[in-house]
């Protein structure tokens, strides 16, 4: 895996900013490796108390990618939710809305036994559907 590029204060702030964003830039910007994987899980809007049936693809950390099962994506960027995965609830805030799904930043930390725990069962279903970035 490429590791990322050395940058300067000045230069992230400016490729924040940017309208686009090329895949070494979101290395750069990143603070978390994320993982593949795929599990069933929930999601949970705090303030309507809606719930979104889907899967996570991506796991970090700090950060998950929830792919909810229906065919449109709505603009929630900034929305509070929940995520629930086989029991384990994880708070966090909607950060940016993709054709790949939501990304999500949680409040919390995830535990690094849960994550290990997270990572290795969804890497073999993860691989069987060839969920890669």
């Amino acid at each position: 895996m490429p590791q990322p590029i050395p940058m300067s204060g000045a230069l992230l702030k400016i490729g924040r900013k940017l309208p686009w964003r090329s895949e070494a830039m979101e290395r750069v910007l990143r603070r978390h490796e994320r993982w593949p994987c795929l599990h069933l899980a929930q999601m949970v809007l705090e303030e309507k108390r809606i719930e979104i049936d889907g899967c996570i693809t991506e796991i970090s950390c700090r950060g998950t990618r929830f792919r909810p099962a229906s065919l449109y994506l709505h603009e929630r960027t900034g929305e509070r939710v929940c995520i629930i995965v086989d029991g384990l609830k994880m708070m966090g805030t909607i950060r940016n809305v993709t054709p790949l799904g939501y990304g999500i930043a949680l409040s919390a930390e995830v535990e690094p036994h849960l994550l290990d725990l997270l990572r290795a069962e969804g890497k073999d279903i993860a691989a069987a559907f060839n969920v890669e970035r």
